[in-house]
């Protein structure tokens, strides 16, 4: 209630005027129904009424958004008022600008520039990854993933073609984090480095190394696979063909594995197991129909099988039925846009030569 002072002029026997006071009251009684429906009820000196409003925050993004219908009588005049309303908040109120401002700060923290670099990472997109594992290593050195950092950075600087720099940092990583599992993916790293620079015996250092580390079956085979590689180049088929006949079909690295497995069995003069193993490669993966759906590497090791498959029908003319017409299927099975496509057609034509079909 609320008083005020009203001066009343009053005609008194000597002219003097009297000040009386005066009172008026307003109240009002109500509440919220289920935080949706605001009603309550006016009640004034010369005045009743009521009201009723509905608050929907839903349609402004969480902030108020209310609107109503008033309807008061006044008692003096005997005249009944109502009157419509609407408000509600525009803009960011200062909760939601802080909090806003905090999930901004929490977006760039390590946890997701470490997702965020290894999609890019897995994209093949080495050099933005690079930057983005580097920047974690630098400024969150506390970050309970940095052996896995620190491994990723090396193997971004290896899928650069980076040797020199990839090399020490994954050794780095090697010795640093000996007793974590990176440890072993670190000496893979650097044994695929080796491999790519002609340093065998460093190949094969390492593969000692790993196999006798608790590395898993998978990672192992993986070592497997370029130590087969490195023994092949270093003319040594007896010793691929012991590591690369080890990988299982479910490995990653098999298909590639086989066809080195043929290769090696070529090597050694053992063409019926060469032509085997190069079969199952084949058989392995998918018909060249589908070969649009696969990455490059897939691709061109389909087709270097093929080359190599035809090359050995071209070997055999003369000592096998139906050589020359298999060599000339296997080779037509290289396309133009292969790396092989150029030694294939060389093999048709050299097949050509051969049989004396001189128009192809």
């Amino acid at each position: 209630a609320q008083s005020k002072d009203f001066a009343v002029s009053s005609a008194t026997s000597g002219g003097a005027s009297k000040k009386k006071i005066g009172f008026e009251y307003n109240a009002r009684l109500g509440g919220w129904l289920f935080h949706l429906i605001n009603i309550y009820g006016l009640l004034g000196s010369d005045y009743f009424g009521g009201m009723v409003s509905v608050n929907m925050p839903v349609a402004n993004a969480g902030r108020d958004l209310q609107g109503g219908l008033q309807i008061t009588h006044n008692t003096a005049s005997d005249q009944s008022i109502m009157s419509f309303f609407a408000r509600g908040d525009v803009g960011k109120h200062r909760e939601e600008i802080y909090a806003r401002r905090m999930a901004r700060e929490a977006s760039m923290g390590p946890g997701n520039l470490y997702n965020k670099a290894m999609a890019l990472y897995t994209e093949g997109k080495y050099w933005d990854a690079m930057f983005i594992f580097g920047r974690i290593a630098n400024e969150y050195p506390d970050f309970f993933k940095n052996d896995f950092v620190h491994l990723y950075l090396g193997l971004c600087e290896e899928g650069l073609d980076m040797r020199g720099v990839a090399t020490v940092g994954l050794a780095s990583t090697a010795a640093t984090f000996n007793r974590s599992v990176v440890a072993p993916m670190a000496d893979l790293g650097l044994m695929r480095i080796a491999y790519r620079n002609g340093e065998h015996s460093k190949v094969f250092e390492l593969l000692s190394t790993i196999s006798g580390s608790g590395a898993s079956d998978s990672l192992k085979y993986c070592a497997y696979y370029v130590a087969g590689q490195s023994y092949i180049a270093t003319n040594d088929p007896a010793k691929a063909v012991q590591y690369l006949s080890i990988l299982p079909v479910n490995h990653p690295d098999y298909i590639f594995a086989h066809h080195s497995l043929g290769v090696a069995y070529a090597m050694a003069g053992q063409m019926e197991k060469a032509k085997e193993a190069f079969d199952i490669t084949i058989q392995t993966l998918p018909a060249p129909n589908v070969v649009s759906t696969m990455d490059l590497a897939h691709k061109e090791i389909i087709y270097r099988t093929y080359m190599m498959l035809g090359l050995i029908y071209y070997q055999n003319i003369g000592t096998e039925e139906h050589a020359a017409s298999k060599a000339v299927t296997a080779l037509r099975m290289v396309p133009k846009e292969s790396y092989y496509y150029e030694d294939a057609l060389l093999g048709i034509a050299w097949t050509a030569l051969r049989v004396n079909q001189w128009n192809d």
